[in-house]
C-alpha cells in the first residue's frame, strides 16, 4: 500500500508539472482560462487615425484553457488601470496609462470552441474612433484582465492579464488612398490588328488594418481639379467628354471591424464608346468624402484620378514602356526549330538566352538569316529582343503557323533597358501580351562584324533571342 501510495503521488506530481509552463495550478479542479507566458511582456501596437476613423488595435492576445472545453466558451477582458500602474512601479517605467473610457469593447472577447484548448482568433481591444482625439501622448501602457468566462471553466487568478504598449499615429494618413499613388493609369492603343487596352477601374476600398467604426466612402467627379493634376504631373490631360465614362458604383461601405469594403468602385468607358476618344491624354478627378456611422462627415478626405492615354500606333511595340514584363524563355526545352536559313537547326537551343556570352552561330557570311520555331504550346508573349552580330531583327508570331502577326522591326522602336548583374538587358515591350504558338525571326546579319575572321576556327558571329512570356 505504501508503494502504491508513493507511485500515485508521483503520478499526480508529474501530471501537474508537465504543463507548469503553460498554466498555473491553483489547487482546484476548474478548467482555468489563462494567457500565454509572454503576455506579461507588453506587445507593441499602433493605432492610426484616418479621415474614415481609426485603424489598428490597442492589444490582442490568444486565450488558452488547461484542457479542452466541453462547450463553446466565450472569454472577455476589461482594461485594468491598476495592473498597468503596478507594472510601471515594478519595472521602474513611467508610461502614461491608457484611459479605460476610450476602449471599444465590441471585439474584446473571443470564443474557444468545444473540444479545443486555444482560441482560433485572438481577443482584440480597440480604441473607439471618436475617443482617439483624447490620446495626446505618443505611447501608452495598457493592461487587460479576464472579466468573463461564459461556458466551461473560470479565469485563472495569476495568469489572467496581458500587457500592451499602444502608439498613436495621429497624422500618418491625413488623406484616403484608393491606389498607392492615387492615380489609376489606363491606356488605349489603336493598332493595325485592332484596339488594345481600355479604360476601367474596379476595386474595393482597402485599409491596412481593421477600421474601428463603419464608414461610407463616396467618389464625386470634379473636373475643376484637372488644372492642379496637370501642374503636379507636368502634363496636358483633358476631361473625358460627358456621357462617355459610365460610373456604375461610386459609393462603398466599410463595416465596423472590417478592413475592406464588400462592394467595389466600378467605372469604365464601354468598348463601343472608346472610339469617341481622339488620341491624347485624359483624366477624371474624384473627390473622396466619408460619412461615419456616428453621422460625422469628412468632405475633403482625398482625391483619386482615373487617367488614360489614347494613341494610334503603327505597330505593336510600346516605345513608352518603362519596365520589362514577364520572364525570359531559357534554353530550348519544349521548343522545336521548324526551319532555319544560315543557322544550324540542330543547335537552336543556344539561341534562347539573355546572355551576350553565348548564342546561335551563323553558318556563312551573308546579309540575312532566319528561323521559325514551334514553342511547343501557346505562350503569352510580352516582350522580345534579338541580339548578337546583327544590324536588325524582324519578329512575327502566329497561333497556327499560317497567319502571322508582325510584332515589329527593332530598328524602328525603343527598347527598355535594365541592369542584371554585370550585364545590361534590353527588350522591346508590347502594348499588351499576345498569345503565340509559333515564332519567326528574320535577321539582318552584320557582315562587318570582326568575328567573321574566326569562323574557320569554329568561333564566329552569333545571334541570341530573349523572348519574355507571362
Amino acid at each position: 500500500m505504501l508503494c502504491s501510495g508513493l507511485l500515485l503521488s508521483g503520478a499526480l506530481l508529474t501530471s501537474c508539472s508537465d504543463d507548469d509552463n503553460s498554466y498555473d495550478f491553483e489547487g482546484n479542479s476548474n478548467n482555468l482560462a489563462y494567457f500565454p507566458v509572454n503576455a506579461t511582456t507588453p506587445t507593441a501596437n499602433t493605432i492610426t487615425a484616418t479621415p474614415a476613423g481609426s485603424i489598428g488595435v490597442a492589444g490582442k492576445m490568444e486565450v488558452n484553457f488547461q484542457r479542452p472545453v466541453n462547450t463553446n466558451t466565450m472569454v472577455a477582458v476589461v482594461a485594468n488601470e491598476a495592473a498597468a500602474e503596478k507594472y510601471n512601479l515594478e519595472h521602474q517605467t513611467n508610461y502614461p496609462i491608457l484611459p479605460a473610457d476610450v476602449i471599444d469593447y465590441a471585439y474584446a472577447k473571443t470564443t474557444v470552441e468545444a473540444g479545443e484548448k486555444t482560441s482560433k482568433n485572438p481577443i482584440q481591444v480597440r480604441v473607439a474612433s471618436d475617443k482617439l482625439a483624447m490620446l495626446t501622448e505618443p505611447t501608452y501602457l495598457a493592461a487587460f484582465t479576464i472579466s468573463d468566462v461564459l461556458g466551461d471553466g473560470v479565469s485563472s487568478k495569476s495568469r489572467n492579464t496581458f500587457y500592451t504598449l499602444v502608439s498613436v499615429n495621429a497624422n500618418a494618413q491625413d488623406k484616403l488612398h484608393l491606389v498607392s499613388n492615387d492615380v489609376k493609369n489606363c491606356s488605349v492603343v489603336n493598332t493595325p490588328i485592332g484596339r488594345i487596352g481600355g479604360i476601367s477601374f474596379e476595386q474595393a476600398f482597402v485599409f491596412d488594418g481593421a477600421l474601428n467604426n463603419a464608414a461610407t466612402i463616396t467618389l464625386t467627379k470634379d473636373n475643376s481639379l484637372i488644372a492642379a493634376y496637370n501642374a503636379a504631373n507636368n502634363t496636358d490631360a483633358v476631361a473625358i467628354p460627358d456621357g462617355v465614362l459610365d460610373i456604375e458604383t461610386a459609393q462603398v461601405t466599410i463595416e465596423n471591424g472590417a478592413s475592406e469594403s464588400v462592394e467595389k468602385f466600378k467605372m469604365a468607358v464601354p468598348e463601343d464608346k472608346l472610339g469617341q476618344l481622339a488620341d491624347g491624354k485624359y483624366v477624371v478627378p474624384f473627390k473622396i468624402s466619408v460619412q461615419k456611422e456616428d453621422g460625422t462627415t469628412v468632405a475633403d478626405a482625398g482625391v483619386f484620378y482615373l487617367s488614360a492615354n489614347v494613341i494610334t500606333a503603327s505597330g505593336l511595340v510600346n516605345d513608352y514602356a518603362t519596365e520589362i514584363p514577364g520572364s525570359a524563355i531559357s534554353g530550348g526545352e519544349g521548343i522545336t526549330c521548324l526551319a532555319a536559313e544560315n543557322l544550324d537547326p540542330a543547335s537552336y537551343a543556344s539561341f534562347f538566352t539573355t546572355s551576350s556570352w553565348s548564342g546561335w552561330g551563323f553558318l556563312q557570311k551573308q546579309a540575312t538569316a532566319s528561323a521559325t520555331f514551334d514553342l511547343g504550346e501557346t505562350k503569352t508573349i510580352a516582350a522580345f529582343n534579338i541580339g548578337g552580330s546583327i544590324t536588325d531583327a524582324f519578329v512575327e508570331i502566329s497561333e497556327d503557323n499560317v497567319n502571322w502577326t508582325a510584332l515589329g522591326k527593332q530598328s524602328e522602336h525603343t527598347a527598355v533597358t535594365k541592369r542584371e548583374g554585370w550585364s545590361t538587358i534590353s527588350a522591346y515591350v508590347l502594348y499588351a501580351p499576345m498569345p503565340a504558338r509559333y515564332l519567326r525571326v528574320t535577321l539582318d546579319v552584320d557582315e562587318n562584324d570582326y568575328s567573321w575572321s574566326y569562323i574557320a576556327y569554329g568561333w564566329g558571329p552569333t545571334t541570341n533571342g530573349a523572348i519574355y512570356v507571362q
